[in-house]
């Protein structure tokens, strides 16, 4: 800023800037008096400058210096214990009964008497669900043959056996209790 530019205040009166340094603004006003300025106060729009103030309430008998107050909010939080609450997880078991089916399994043992003579031994067979072991025995002749003596049947009968049951079934839920805030000693507030 060259110095003796010209600055207006809000009534439009012109002042002379004689210095700018240290965020202040003095001015010679039109009475011939000295005013240092904030430089909060004075504002610029392209080369020309205007004051926020009425340079004639400025005017005294010797230099007026203007202060500028500002205030600052300084907002902060603390915590502060209001109460506690205790949550602990519940598990009941109750039984729940069904009714459900099931098969029991027995095995019928028959044997039969075959008496045959046959040639070769056969294995293990199922006729239609009944699985029947054959039994062999040798038998001393005038010549020697191989004689079924009997075959045991074995049949397996599915039944079933309807009948009450009970499954333990488990339930959860949540006890809450409130509590008094506690301070720093640990005693209840």
């Amino acid at each position: 800023m060259t110095e003796h530019a010209v600055i207006l205040d809000r009534a439009g009166q012109p002042g002379a800037v004689e210095d700018e340094t240290g965020g202040r603004v003095r001015v010679r006003l039109p009475s011939g008096a000295v005013a240092d300025l904030p430089e909060s106060l004075v504002r610029r729009d392209g080369a020309s400058l205007t004051a926020d103030v009425v340079f004639a309430d400025l005017d005294t008998d010797g230099p007026a210096v203007l202060v500028e107050a500002e205030e600052h909010v300084d907002v902060r939080t603390r915590t502060r214990e209001t109460g506690r609450v205790r949550a602990r997880v519940v598990t009941e078991t109750r039984d729940e009964p069904i009714h459900a089916s099931g098969w029991r399994e027995t095995v019928d043992v028959e044997r039969v008497p075959v008496g045959r003579v046959v040639t070769a031994p056969e294995g293990v067979r199922d006729e239609d669900g009944v699985v029947v072991i054959p039994v062999y025995e040798e038998v001393l002749v005038v010549e020697r043959r191989l004689v079924l003596r009997e075959e045991v049947r074995l049949t397996t009968r599915r039944e079933p056996v309807p009948g009450p049951a009970s499954v333990p079934l488990r339930r959860q839920h949540v006890e809450v209790d409130r509590l008094p805030p506690v301070d720093a000693d640990g005693d209840a507030v």
